[in-house]
């Protein structure tokens, strides 16, 4: 059993908040899509301390993990997703309602990631637009809880730490080739299929490098605790460091950055430092930050991130297209969380 962390729900509030108010268009979050990649890297240290200690322990059992996976995930998802149907089937014409039910069945078997990678870049308006888009980080982290907890378990008595780093540095690369390398020189050219961006930012092995960091952190606090331990004094320091990454990521990112490529190191670095140096009791940052409503939102993140998109654009569908006024923004939000926390305690909590 993994210790619990109120500070991991507060950076999964403060990521989700970053995605939906950059979907919504707010001024000053035109980065907030890197809440996604945040989430990424804490999924990878959850998912690598869970596994791991159980493996550790000798109780690792497949079924029960896939089971408890399949439990969190897809109740919550399908509900979504049959009240999309219900919904955007009034909306769509013929030839638009088969493609929405494209789309749905890949979301069902974790591959919508691989559709919206043939459909275009993710800050493309065409692609930009649909109902379901931000599915598509959900299919990659399915596809890595898929493969990684074999891929451990076949592995965790070598050098593992050594093999991670190996992989993360090959994704890496692998994703730099369809960002900003492909703008420089012709890198590894036979890979031509990374080399296209939507590619890059849609498929796993441009994506797992975040995962990754998130594995290789806990593998590090569970094998070398007493090294992290001993760095007290910079703690303090590392966690204002790890949130000013983040946040500047949020502000200052935009669709025209590369991504992922070099430049999404900035964030990653970020949460990679606040998940291995936890933040200290006594710091006066902790009780700013770390406070309660993050948390909460944290809680109900899953819930949220599936809902302010759909809603949103059900929203657009029926009122058209135009520039938000305020209050538009403001209710369309509400509604999303109203919609979160009962999803969150009569569905996700049963």
């Amino acid at each position: 059993m993994i210790k619990y962390r109120s500070d991991i729900d507060s950076l999964r509030g403060y990521a989700v908040v970053a995605v939906i108010l950059y979907h919504f268009k707010v001024p000053f979050f035109q980065g907030g899509y890197i809440g996604v990649d945040i989430f990424f890297v804490i999924s990878g240290y959850l998912i690598t301390s869970i596994i791991f200690r159980e493996i550790m322990d000798k109780k690792f059992d497949f079924i029960n993990f896939y089971e408890r996976r399949i439990r969190r995930i897809i109740p919550i998802l399908f509900f979504v997703l049959i009240i999309s149907i219900l919904v955007q089937n009034k909306l769509f014409l013929y030839d638009e309602k088969i493609d929405f039910y494209k789309i749905i069945l890949s979301i069902i078997f974790f591959v919508s990631n691989l559709w919206f990678a043939q459909s275009g870049s993710y800050f493309e308006p065409d692609v930009s637009n649909s109902h379901l888009l931000h599915t598509w980080s959900l299919s990659i982290e399915e596809q890595f809880y898929l493969i990684f907890p074999i891929f451990l378990f076949l592995i965790y008595k070598r050098n593992l730490i050594l093999i991670l780093i190996v992989l993360f540095l090959i994704s890496f690369l692998l994703a730099n080739n369809g960002g900003i390398l492909k703008k420089t020189f012709p890198f590894y050219d036979n890979f031509e299929f990374i080399k296209m961006p939507s590619n890059s930012f849609y498929l796993l092995p441009t994506r797992i490098w975040e995962l990754l960091a998130g594995s290789i952190i806990s593998i590090l606090k569970i094998r070398h605790i007493n090294f992290v331990d001993k760095i007290s004094i910079q703690k303090n320091i590392l966690n204002v460091l790890g949130y000013t990454l983040i946040f500047l990521s949020f502000i200052f990112f935009n669709d025209k950055v590369y991504h992922p490529s070099v430049f999404t190191l900035i964030p990653i670095l970020g949460i990679s430092i606040l998940l291995l140096f936890e933040i200290e009791n006594k710091f006066w940052l902790k009780k700013i930050i770390n406070n309660k409503a993050m948390q909460n939102i944290g809680l109900i993140s899953y819930s949220l991130y599936l809902w302010h998109l759909p809603i949103l654009y059900f929203y657009i569908d029926y009122f058209g297209p135009k520039k938000f006024q305020i209050y538009e923004t403001i209710i369309l939000i509400i509604v999303s969380f109203v919609f979160s926390i009962l999803s969150y305690n009569f569905i996700e909590k049963v």
